[in-house]
């Protein structure tokens, strides 16, 4: 999450204030990981035709989006992910949910997925299905500004990332995956979402959540 700090200045006095401009993100561990990863890796491996980017990754996404086979799997993935789904919803105070797509993504021998985002509006999950944290990288995030300072990006780099993880976050914010120079496959499962408010938390009491 980032978090901004604000110093307002008043004529009398100077006042510290805290502005809680945060990106909303929610880090699940997936229940019963081994008995929904073996679910998860008999759609992986019966997925059809993969676009193949030697300088990238491997997806079946290109495929399902040429083909208009986007709907492919969201009722299985659905169904395989459905307690962490509803945390999801609860925890954000959603009402109403679809899944838009769902797809595969391995990378291997250097292979990596540049700067991108999911689109302006919903929310995307990544599950890590195969992945080694002694030596691969979670997927990496950028903030929708600049250090204010010294005009760097900002990144986040989440932690206690290992399979079985389930990350949720805004489709707008631009993410990367970083190369994977092992011979060893990084999958993972993309869900990009589109949602509807109930009476949406604040900003304050997400922020409370979170503490």
């Amino acid at each position: 999450m980032f978090t901004l700090y604000a110093i307002s200045e008043r004529p009398s006095h100077v006042v510290a204030q805290i502005i809680k401009t945060m990106i909303p993100f929610l880090h699940l561990q997936v229940r019963d990981w081994e008995y929904k990863k073996q679910k998860l890796k008999s759609l992986f491996d019966s997925s059809g035709f993969w676009n193949s980017d030697a300088d990238e990754m491997t997806s079946d996404y290109h495929y399902k989006v040429d083909t208009g086979n986007v709907e492919k799997n969201n009722k299985e993935i659905d169904e395989i992910l459905s307690e962490e789904i509803k945390i999801f919803l609860e925890f954000f105070n959603f009402s109403d949910y679809g899944i838009i797509i769902t797809w595969f993504q391995t990378t291997v021998n250097g292979q990596h997925h540049p700067v991108h985002n999911h689109g302006s509006s919903g929310y995307t999950a990544i599950c890590y299905i195969d992945y080694d944290e002694t030596i691969h990288k979670p997927t990496q995030f950028l903030a929708p500004f600049n250090h204010f300072i010294r005009g760097d990006a900002l990144y986040y780099d989440p932690e206690n990332i290992k399979e079985g993880s389930l990350v949720f976050f805004p489709s707008v914010i631009n993410h990367y995956a970083p190369p994977n120079f092992t011979k060893v496959p990084r999958t993972i499962l993309s869900i990009n979402f589109k949602l509807r408010s109930g009476s949406h938390n604040t900003t304050d009491e997400i922020f409370e959540k979170l503490r």
